[in-house]
């Protein structure tokens, strides 16, 4: 989910990486059943003030 995520989010900046994991299946609340946890934006390579860093770069460029 990460991958293709990350590819969909870098070309589509309005994509919402919640609604794309629950889409997966991927449960995107937190242990306490809290609404979107982080370790979904934790599994995506951003560079702040930017947006998703591009697919299969090693560094943020």
């Amino acid at each position: 989910m990460w991958v293709t995520a990350q590819v969909l989010a870098y070309n589509d900046p309005n994509l919402d990486v919640y609604e794309y994991a629950e889409a997966c299946g991927v449960n995107t609340r937190t242990a306490s059943g809290r609404p979107r946890s982080g370790h979904i934006t934790a599994g995506l390579r951003g560079i702040p003030g930017v947006g998703y860093a591009q697919p299969g770069a090693r560094d943020e460029e």
